[in-house]
């Protein structure tokens, strides 16, 4: 199979990133440059992507006017953007796209991620960002992104259960991109740490010291 044929079901998330990037540079992708980008290794900059998980040269282009389009009707996101009791709920996103070389938010993407972490406290912030823009950018997508905002698959297997059926019964389109989403989250707890205050420290060494020098 040859490069640009992923269809959705296939589509590899890192092509968003290259997505994202790609919308802030002027001109338009050419194939080779997306062969160049989805073939290089990660290490190099690239995706380190296989053919087959790239989608074609016109869904690319599509999609990168869509990211141009949003970022000149609205402006970027800041501090003042929202309302005091809000601003936590969006520094964090907005520090983990700053920090993954993503596009930072604008302020009506903001408001589509405070709006989806309002409804989903317990979904993780990356999660709640690619919802909120997959909200904005497919509308044809709303009734299942709503239902899965509703029905919450990712707190626990049995919500899980229940949101497949529910999507397998065809209530709403099956949408691929929430499958990757919809996985409960497993928290692994670490033993807490004991903790000893500096002057016993400070005492168990001199001990140790005195035993050390009786024996010797």
């Amino acid at each position: 199979m040859s490069i640009g044929t992923a269809s959705r079901q296939r589509w590899d998330p890192g092509v968003e990133r290259f997505i994202e990037m790609r919308a802030h540079w002027p001109g338009r992708v050419s194939e080779r440059e997306l062969r160049a980008a989805g073939m290089k290794p990660i290490s190099e900059g690239g995706l380190g992507l296989k053919a087959t998980a790239i989608p074609g040269i016109k869904t690319i282009r599509r999609r990168i006017r869509a990211y141009r389009a949003a970022a000149e009707e609205s402006p970027r996101w800041n501090l003042f953007s929202s309302e005091p009791e809000d601003v936590a709920l969006l520094t964090d996103v907005q520090a983990w796209l700053l920090a993954d070389k993503f596009a930072p938010m604008t302020e009506k993407q903001a408001d589509a991620v405070l709006r989806v972490r309002r409804a989903a406290p317990s979904l993780w912030r990356t999660h709640a960002h690619h919802v909120a823009r997959m909200y904005l950018d497919q509308p044809d997508a709303r009734p299942a992104i709503e239902l899965f905002l509703g029905m919450r698959p990712w707190e626990s297997d049995k919500n899980l259960r229940h949101w497949r059926e529910v999507v397998g019964e065809g209530a709403v389109s099956h949408e691929p991109h929430l499958d990757a989403l919809a996985h409960p989250i497993v928290i692994v707890a670490r033993a807490p740490r004991k903790l000893v205050p500096r002057a016993a420290k400070s005492a168990a060494k001199r001990k140790d010291g005195h035993t050390a020098s009786e024996t010797t």
